[in-house]
Order: C-alpha cells, then structure tokens, then sequence
C-alpha cells in the first residue's frame, strides 16, 4: 500500500505526538480508521506493532527534530515489528 505525506499532513502534525505524527494522519487518511498511532521506528494498528520502512523513519526523526522535511510517499507493509 502506497502512502502519501502532503504537505498538509506535515502542516497538522506535531512533533513527538505519536498520533498526530504527519505519517500517522496520511495512514489514517489512506485507510480510513483512526486507531494508528506512530512512534520511531513502528506504527501501532488495531493493538499490533508494525515496522516502519527506513524512509518513514528517517522522516519522523526529522520531523521530531524540528528539522525541514518534505511530502513524499513510501510503501506500507504489515511487517510485525514483534
């Protein structure tokens, strides 16, 4: 599943909130179901740990360090993160 990162999504998200993470509001926007929330290296969906591909990570990294970041779009796996 292909996920896009607006700008949008990065206007409303708030740095170190692992539900208003930018990736976290574009995940629910594409699945329609709010229960997502972000963290580092993983994201939480229907009380199951999943892992984030590099390119997420690095974007929340950023993100959480109040450094410049722009949209951009990766692939979502359910790849269990336990």
């Amino acid at each position: 599943m292909i996920i896009e990162v607006t700008q949008d999504h990065i206007d409303r998200g708030n740095q170190g909130d692992c539900e208003y993470c930018p990736i976290a509001i574009a995940i629910r926007a594409t699945l329609k179901d709010y229960s997502i929330s972000v963290g580092g290296t993983i994201f939480e969906y229907k009380n199951s740990y999943y892992k984030l591909p590099e390119k997420a990570m690095k974007f929340v990294q950023a993100f959480d360090n109040t450094l410049p970041v722009q949209p951009f779009t990766f692939e979502l796996t359910f790849e269990s993160a336990d």
